[in-house]
């Protein structure tokens, strides 16, 4: 029993081990916005020479005069050179080549025909090849056929497959397929289908007229007949060829030609014997066997991922654009893409070094991945080696000459040198000394990716142009497009009204940090179906562990912004906040200053500052006036919830709440339903005259969502109180909005540094006269 259960073992084939592989690593893959596998973003796969197409396209059977066995290993190999061509031509197509089986399988290729060139050379002659020569050729093709056996097989036993990603969502790179593509794609499938179809139409035909004289010829018909149908239904099946088109062109021309071959054989052999339409048939049914081979192997199988450009598309295009126009007014050499840990900084980086624009515009691509701690020698090793020629030569002479030969390199050649992660100022003066902004003169450019905004703040406060680094700041997603993101990894139905509204408040509390999206979706694809169960626990996980990490460097960062920008005040979860609110409690409380020579009005320079939050991650824009600018945004989630925790204040969800600022100046008050009543909050239904605990508040805000005249009967009766006993004589900021009918007391005008009153969609019925 062991013997056998070893035996099995051993005769297991590797397909199921590596299959299984495969299918882990297609899946994480079409999850992450990032391979787990490469490293790098690389060119297309280097293939044959545009050469070495054309001239084996070209070759056809010489006319000489060879007898039937001569004839037929050249015809094979040059059908297997033609296909095996085709199928180069396809994975040349491909954006990079995902794994080292891969690499090694299309090396592997280039090898076997390259040593298939001297016999090429030698069909090619118009006369036949002397004795010596002959036995070359043949003994050429035949390490031809065995190499291209051993590639056949070595894909079938691994199993593995050539990938190609599409972006779940169509609009990603609408360029890539413009109108008339699409159209020119279908006319070619169609029209390749209809070929097919008659190819094996016109076999059957020349089979239904075979006179069956006996048995044999008989059984012969019938096998071809099934690899017929087999090969019908391989040649339907659109994943295995239709995305490998040029393969799957190069295997219906053989087919094609199988027709007239037989209507020949008819004409010349047909008064022979019986059995020589069997061993002809016989011979068909081989060649076309070894095409459904060939079709099977030849393929490449498109994976829909989920789309991390979501959100970014814009970005890509302002970034292309940037890096391919030479304008003296803008100072683009160098370009820094900015944002927190996980907001897709790489992404965006890889997605425009393989734009087609930046591939078709640089002569020299180069992108590295710099390590967390890395020297200046390193840096300068790893790019020397990718795009100097003669590196070691280089290497010897030392960092002068390194120096001098990029710099000629980046006068002779437009260059794209692309360094993601940069960490450290030491690293930035490396690049500095070994690129020089003022020989970049013919269009070169440097992109870098960075998290750490005093380093790039450093960068541009020099007074020197030339080392000047133009920042492009990278936004958290929007709410609609956090919820698009998350939707590609994880389905709900549309039928489950409360499940996708529950979904949509867990998907908000990740503040439209890509990375954070990312492993929720990740969490919750594991399972067929998403429960409620399963969303509160991951509600859960989004503020806590890793998740965190970024948001606490980001509250690090901007800790005073965050302080004075009465963001802790606004009420959690989806509520949106409106920038116009925004702005006028900014002006009210001269948190915006204007320059001596500033021409612009404080609400233009408050909008702007707004604007600056949001490209330092602070604030997500939840929505978009048609103009593009800011309507309504909020304070991510896990920052309130952070500011929060610093102040010991509680977080957890009630029908009402009261907030103040760090400096207990600010105050706001929440209320959520109509069990909430002001008077359990302020003790004003006792005589107590301390409504506000001894506070003198600068500012007072209110959120209430309350409906009927008790809102806005309390909120009077508090106001009325609270100017009566003097703890609003500091008061520069009264809010009241979507306060319902606020009982504004005629008192208010004692309110002498009161500088905004804020009245919108309160329905008021009576202004006091004093105001």
């Amino acid at each position: 029993m062991v013997k056998w259960h070893n035996k099995a073992l051993q005769k297991k084939p590797y397909a199921d081990i590596y299959a299984s592989l495969e299918q882990s690593r297609s899946k994480v893959m079409s999850l992450q916005d990032r391979s787990s596998i490469v490293v790098e973003p690389r060119p297309p796969p280097v293939g044959l020479s545009s050469d070495d197409h054309q001239l084996i396209s070209s070759l056809k059977k010489p006319d000489w005069d060879m007898s039937g066995s001569e004839e037929k290993q050249i015809k094979k190999f040059i059908t297997d050179l033609w296909l095996l061509n085709a199928f180069m031509k396809d994975i040349e197509q491909l954006k990079e080549l995902e794994t080292n089986m891969e690499k090694f399988w299309v090396e592997e290729a280039k090898k076997t025909i390259h040593k298939a060139k001297d016999a090429i050379a030698t069909i090619s002659k118009p006369t036949r090849a002397n004795r010596k020569s002959w036995q070359k050729l043949k003994k050429d093709m035949t390490h031809f056929d065995a190499r291209i056996s051993k590639l056949l097989e070595s894909k079938e036993k691994s199993d593995f497959k050539f990938i190609r990603r599409e972006s779940s969502k169509s609009a990603a790179h609408p360029s890539d397929q413009p109108e008339e593509y699409t159209f020119h794609h279908e006319y070619q499938q169609i029209t390749g289908d209809m070929d097919f179809l008659s190819a094996l139409s016109n076999i059957q035909n020349w089979l239904n007229q075979l006179p069956k004289t006996s048995g044999k010829l008989s059984s012969a018909v019938s096998s071809l007949r099934k690899e017929l149908e087999s090969t019908q239904q391989l040649f339907k099946d659109k994943k295995t060829t239709e995305h490998a088109s040029n393969a799957r062109h190069a295997c219906l021309e053989q087919l094609k030609k199988l027709a007239p071959e037989a209507e020949q054989y008819s004409k010349t052999h047909m008064e022979d014997s019986e059995q020589c339409p069997s061993d002809f048939i016989k011979q068909l049914e081989t060649t076309i066997i070894t095409l459904q081979r060939r079709m099977k192997v030849y393929s490449i199988e498109v994976t829909k991922e989920c789309c991390s450009v979501i959100g970014l598309e814009e970005d890509i295009h302002e970034l292309v654009r940037r890096l391919t126009t030479n304008s003296e007014s803008e100072q683009n050499s160098v370009i820094s893409i900015l944002g927190m840990k996980g907001i897709g900084k790489t992404t965006l980086a890889k997605e425009v070094y393989r734009h087609k624009t930046i591939t078709n515009h640089f002569e020299v691509h180069c992108w590295v991945s710099v390590p967390a701690r890395s020297n200046e020698i390193d840096l300068l090793n790893t790019v020397g080696s990718k795009v100097l020629p003669d590196w070691n030569q280089v290497e010897q002479r030392g960092k002068k000459y390194w120096t001098k030969t990029m710099c000629k390199l980046l006068k002779e050649k437009r260059c794209l040198l692309v360094f993601d992660n940069v960490l450290s100022r030491e690293t930035l003066d490396a690049l500095k000394i070994a690129f020089p902004v003022a020989e970049m003169t013919n269009g070169s450019r440097i992109l870098l990716t960075t998290g750490i905004k005093a380093f790039a703040d450093y960068s541009n406060a020099h007074d020197d142009p030339n080392n000047c680094i133009q920042c492009y700041p990278l936004r958290l997603r929007t709410q609609e497009e956090s919820w698009e993101f998350f939707t590609q990894m994880v389905h709900i139905s549309s039928s489950k009204k409360e499940l996708i509204a529950n979904a949509k408040k867990v998907v908000g509390k990740t503040g439209g940090l890509p990375l954070v999206i990312f492993r929720l979706g990740y969490l919750l694809a594991r399972n067929t179906l998403v429960t409620p169960a399963e969303l509160s626990r991951s509600r859960e996980r989004i503020s806590y562990g890793r998740n965190q990490s970024p948001w606490l460097d980001t509250k690090e960062m901007n800790k005073e912004e965050l302080q004075k920008g009465y963001f802790e005040l606004f009420p959690g979860g989806d509520f949106e906040i409106p920038a116009r609110r925004l702005v006028a409690l900014w002006v009210a409380k001269e948190l915006v200053k204007l320059k001596e020579d500033e021409k612009r009005t404080q609400e233009e320079v408050a909008y702007e500052y707004l604007s600056k939050l949001v490209d330092r991650n602070m604030i997500q824009v939840v929505q978009r006036k048609p103009n593009g600018d800011i309507k309504t945004c909020c304070l991510p989630s896990a920052l309130r919830e952070l500011l929060l925790r610093d102040k010991g204040t509680n977080s957890t969800t009630r029908s009402w709440s009261q907030s103040t600022s760090s400096d207990q100046q600010h105050v706001a008050y929440h209320f959520d339903d109509n069990d909430a009543s002001f008077s359990r909050i302020n003790g004003l239904n006792t005589n107590s005259a301390n409504v506000l605990h001894g506070s003198y508040p600068r500012s007072i805000l209110f959120f209430d969502t309350r409906e009927g005249n008790k809102p806005g009967e309390e909120i009077g009766e508090f106001l009325r109180r609270g100017i009566a006993c003097g703890f609003f004589a500091k008061l520069e900021v009264l809010d009241l909005e979507r306060v319902f009918k606020p009982k504004v007391p005629e008192t208010i005008g004692k309110l002498k540094k009161l500088k905004y009153l804020g009245l919108r969609w309160t329905y008021i019925e009576i202004i006091p006269e004093t105001i």
